[in-house]
């Protein structure tokens, strides 16, 4: 697999330097420290850590109740633009 990314320069002196350091090319060096992160049997921490919104936001889904699709929908004409703002013309 190939992938590309970008790296802030900041990320990228630091990721050409530790590779240099271990004596292997920056690309080698990201694809080992890829690898280790993926077969280890219980990683260290996340590759990517989730934010705050998205915590909440999976709190509210789990504490939402399921409603069922009851096969009733709403008619495409009864959601026009006029619809929903004709108090405003």
């Amino acid at each position: 697999m190939t992938i590309t990314i970008d790296l802030a320069p900041a990320v990228e002196t630091n990721l050409r330097q530790r590779a240099a350091q271990a004596g292997v090319a920056a690309e080698d060096y990201l694809k080992d420290m890829i690898e280790k992160q993926l077969t280890s049997s219980s990683p260290s921490q996340p590759l990517v850590q989730r934010s705050a919104p998205q915590d909440a936001w999976e709190e509210l889904l789990e504490k939402t109740p399921y409603i069922p699709n009851t096969g009733h929908e709403i008619p495409l004409e009864a959601m026009s633009r006029q619809d929903f703002y004709d108090e405003r013309e």
